[in-house]
Order: structure tokens, then C-alpha cells, then sequence
């Protein structure tokens, strides 16, 4: 436009090699906000991969600098990276995974939570975190593993309780009646030494039960460390869905078809993987209701509303099958 005298460009050509520089260094922000504010795919383990690469142009741009204009360019590419760091950690050796929540500048949560590395871990696209440190990511597939033996072992214990439950429900009126007449029966055997023995009998019922406990313990830990280490030799998932790169493929589709080979890790993923990585999907919904519940509609029904914004959510897929009705 300018070469054809459509408009009067104030810079020079110095300042347009700036905003261009910059422009590049600022484009991976706006890809991956994009990214992340899908609603229609999985986002949340996009997150651990999605920082590093911003991380990593950054300490590109700092070291290599934008040839002419390298003061201005390093200069904001430093800032932006001291500013990111502060945000998101500095990505070192053993400080990407961490249990415990650490505050920085407001009180602000530092670096990433570990359920977004342990939805990274459970997502067949990410599963090789290799963009994260290496005695990061042991930690993070140890995480995995003692979130898969601690809910199995809840399960066990829910699934027991249950069972003992229906079986004292079913059996309460004989079994009363029976150890009734046992205990009789017993106490005339015994006549006073009774109670002697009563100590004795308690710890070896608690010992044994913790053997016991143990023993279930152990086989259930063989059992995920065989699972876990079985998904990890999975093959990788593509990216995308076709060569046009269009489209995601969808982590949750997959398990679909790998749950009875990995129950325990499909229902880990299950709950990681739902959660989204923003707020955006939330804060579109109120920009639609907000198109709705107009100052125009202030009387209108509470039903009738909901059902308006859910077809203005949804009017793609009445198209796409209103042929069938």
C-alpha cells in the first residue's frame, strides 16, 4: 500500500524490521491461546507442551536476537521471558513437577498444577513428555502410578465393604442365632480361663490381617506396574487427524478402545482429561446468554432461555441432522 502511494508510512525501515521481529516472537502466544481455547477437543494436556515451546523461543529469541534492531528485540524478549519464568518456572531439572502448590508475586500460583502433567502423561499424543526434564517426568509417571494403586485400593476396599454389607443383610437372623449358641457353648468349655487367652487371639487377628492386607497390596501394585508400563509401550497417537492438520484426534476416543486393556489408566485419563485447559468455553456461554437475555427479553420464561441458548449453541447440529427427522 505504501509502495503504491495508497497511504504515508511514518517508520523507517529500521522500525518496521522491529514490529516485525516482534511480531514473530509473539505469534507462538497467540497460536497456542488459541489453542487452549478450544471447546471441542481435549486442551488440558496441550498445556505442559504448549509452555515449553513458548519457553523455548524465547530463550531462542534472547540468544540469537533479530539481526537488525537486536537491541529493541532482545530487549523484549527478555522481559517477556523474565515476566514468563516468574509465571510458569524456569523449566530446570526438578522444578516442572511439583506436589506442592508454590506462590510467587499476588500470591500467584507458580509453574503448573500436577494433575495438568499428570493429564499429559494419560494423553496418548503426550505420553512421551519429552519436553519435559527427565527426573520431572520419572516423577510425574510415579504420580501416575500411586494415583492408580491408591484408587484401585479404594475400590477394593468399596467393593469388600459392599460384599460384607449384603452378606451380614442375608444372614443376620441365623448368624445371631448361631454364634449365640456358640459363644454358650464356648464360655461352658472354657468355664473361667476364658479371658485369658482374649489378648493374644486380638493381635493375631490383626496380624494377620495386615499380612493379609500386604499381601493384596503387593499383587494389586504388580498388577498396575505391569498395566502402566504396557500403555507407555503403546504407540504413539498423530496429532492430528488427517495430513491437512485441521483437526485434532480425539485422546478420549482412543481410550474408548483401550479400556479393557488398561482400565486403570483409562479411568485416571477419564477424570484428567475432561477438564478444560481455560475459562473460555465458560465465559463464551455467558457471552451467548448474554446475547439472549437481552434488556429487550427481561420477562422472559427461565426454561425458555435455557432452551434458547442451548440451540444457539447447538444450531450447527440441528442443521447437520434435521434431514433425518
Amino acid at each position: 500500500m505504501e509502495a503504491g502511494e495508497q497511504i504515508t508510512c511514518n517508520l523507517n525501515a529500521m522500525q518496521w524490521k522491529v514490529l516485525s521481529d516482534v511480531d514473530k516472537l509473539l505469534s507462538p502466544f497467540m497460536l497456542v491461546q488459541k489453542a487452549l481455547e478450544g471447546e471441542k477437543y481435549v486442551t488440558i494436556s496441550l498445556i505442559p507442551f504448549s509452555i515449553a515451546k513458548v519457553r523455548s523461543g524465547l530463550q531462542e529469541a534472547v540468544r540469537n536476537g533479530g539481526g537488525e534492531g537486536t537491541d529493541a528485540f532482545q530487549s523484549t524478549a527478555q522481559k517477556l521471558l523474565a515476566d514468563f519464568n516468574t509465571r510458569w518456572g524456569t523449566g530446570d531439572e526438578g522444578t516442572v513437577f511439583r506436589r506442592d502448590i508454590i506462590r510467587g508475586d499476588r500470591n500467584r500460583e507458580v509453574g503448573l498444577q500436577p494433575n495438568i502433567l499428570l493429564a499429559a502423561a494419560c494423553d496418548p499424543r503426550m505420553k512421551s513428555l519429552t519436553f519435559i526434564p527427565d527426573m520431572d517426568k520419572r516423577e510425574i509417571w510415579d504420580a501416575v502410578f500411586e494415583l492408580m494403586v491408591t484408587r484401585r485400593l479404594l475400590l477394593e476396599a468399596q467393593q469388600r465393604k459392599f460384599a460384607i454389607n449384603n452378606e451380614i443383610d442375608e444372614d443376620s437372623d441365623q448368624s445371631d442365632n448361631d454364634e449365640q449358641a456358640n459363644q454358650r457353648q464356648r464360655l461352658n468349655e472354657a468355664g473361667e480361663h476364658a479371658d485369658i487367652f482374649v489378648d493374644l487371639q486380638q493381635q493375631h487377628d490383626i496380624l494377620d490381617a495386615g499380612a493379609l492386607q500386604r499381601t493384596t497390596r503387593d499383587q494389586i501394585e504388580d498388577q498396575l506396574r505391569i498395566e502402566l508400563r504396557s500403555y507407555r509401550q503403546e504407540p504413539h497417537l498423530n496429532m492430528y487427524a488427517d495430513e491437512t492438520r485441521q483437526a485434532y484426534n480425539n485422546p478420549l476416543e482412543w481410550w474408548k478402545t483401550k479400556q479393557a486393556l488398561y482400565p486403570n489408566v483409562a479411568l485416571l485419563a477419564k477424570r484428567l482429561l475432561c477438564i478444560p485447559a481455560t475459562s473460555a468455553p465458560a465465559e463464551r456461554l455467558f457471552s451467548h446468554a448474554g446475547l439472549v437475555l437481552s434488556k429487550l427479553r427481561a420477562s422472559l420464561n427461565p426454561d425458555n432461555a435455557q432452551n434458547l441458548i442451548l440451540l444457539h449453541d447447538n444450531w450447527k447440529l440441528v442443521e447437520e441432522y434435521s434431514g433425518d427427522w
